[in-house]
């Protein structure tokens, strides 16, 4: 697994030639954009604030990549965030993003798509209500909302209702699974053939090899500059990355 994953080899591989393979590196991006997909969505649901915060930092770097502007400067500002407020501020900045409403293990959801499902009772609620729908009804019925949700939940336990699952129907794919496998395997597409293309697609290397440092850090510092007035010192010495001087700008 680690050679389909790990991109410094073959990125430095690729750096001293012109010939690639573009089925390869396209099979190689869908493999690692997959991989982060699953593991971003595992740590949700295991509620592990550290391990999300990790993607969420892969994440700003791919959104960059592909044009995002948007989704990857809300994500430069939930990392900013974790380093500009208060341990206290930051801590539950990182830990409050889950809610576990079954109280089990790998059960939580995020807190928006908590904020979805009670909506979801609301509206039903408003569809019972019929010609009665008058602004003080529909006070009433959103702040009274979490515990209705929770009534509700009570009495589907108490007599072993069976739960409407809050998951999106799945339809079964096995089959279609194994032949789009099938054909995967036939073409070899984790077998490096140099001269390889597909008429669909071109790819050179992957989005998390086409990042470069330089660029990064530029932008990295031009969005530091515009939220908090940051501009790090300029030093000659690049070997050592870690020490680096910087200052705040003197807005007084």
């Amino acid at each position: 697994m680690d050679s389909f994953v790990l991109l410094s080899s073959l990125l430095a591989q690729r750096e001293h030639s012109t010939a690639f393979d573009a089925v390869h590196v396209y099979a190689l991006d869908i493999l690692n954009l997959g991989l982060i997909y699953k593991g971003f969505h595992d740590a949700v649901k295991e509620g592990d604030g550290d391990r999300v915060i990790r993607y969420w930092k892969v994440l700003m770097v791919l959104f960059k990549e592909t044009g995002k502007r948007n989704y990857s400067k809300e994500a430069f500002l939930l990392i900013l965030q974790l380093h500009s407020l208060s341990e206290r501020a930051a801590t539950e900045v990182k830990w409050s993003r889950f809610v576990n409403r079954r109280g089990q293990i790998g059960c939580n959801i995020p807190c928006d798509l908590a904020m979805e499902h009670l909506n979801r009772r609301l509206k039903g609620i408003i569809r019972n209500m019929g010609a009665n729908v008058v602004p003080s009804a529909l006070a009433r019925a959103a702040k009274s909302i979490g515990s209705v949700d929770c009534v509700c939940d009570l009495f589907e336990q108490s007599v072993m209702a069976q739960q409407t699952s809050s998951k999106h129907t799945i339809a079964q794919d096995s089959k279609d699974f194994q032949l789009v496998l099938q054909i995967l395997n036939e073409k070899k597409i984790f077998k490096e053939e140099i001269g390889r293309h597909h008429s669909r697609f071109r790819y050179s290397c992957t989005l998390l090899e086409q990042s470069r440092k330089e660029t990064l850090c530029t932008w990295l510092q031009k969005l530091l500059q515009e939220h908090i007035g940051f501009v790090p010192e300029d030093d000659d010495n690049d070997d050592d990355d870690d020490d680096v001087d910087v200052h705040f700008n003197d807005t007084e």
